[in-house]
């Protein structure tokens, strides 16, 4: 069995964390490709991500320099100001600038 196909099956059976143990597995910069097919898994999940799942996607959007990423978890419902630490988002807005991690 190739490894692709054997992630794909231990994502399918385990979802979540199998995702997130594979993304934090790795923290190469710039991310691969298979980095960026991790976080994407998760973000289509996001509705049941814990916070800890959620800091750690802001934290590689910061590393990563990633706007798609930063804006797709803060339009979520998983994402509220009361929720996201402060110092997170002083740091989105200073990597991105105001105008870009404005939510409209």
């Amino acid at each position: 069995m190739h490894q692709d196909d054997a992630d794909d099956i231990c994502y399918y059976v385990e979802g979540i964390p199998y995702a997130y143990q594979k993304l934090k597995s790795s923290c190469t910069i710039p991310p691969t490709s298979e980095d960026r097919l991790w976080a994407s898994r998760l973000l289509q999940r996001l509705g049941s991500l814990t916070p800890e799942h959620i800091k750690t996607l802001m934290d590689y959007a910061l590393k990563w320099k990633d706007l798609d990423i930063w804006k797709g978890l803060m339009r979520s419902g998983s994402c509220s100001l009361g929720g996201v630490p402060q110092d997170l988002l002083l740091k989105g807005w200073k990597t991105f600038s105001f105008e870009a991690v404005s939510v409209r």
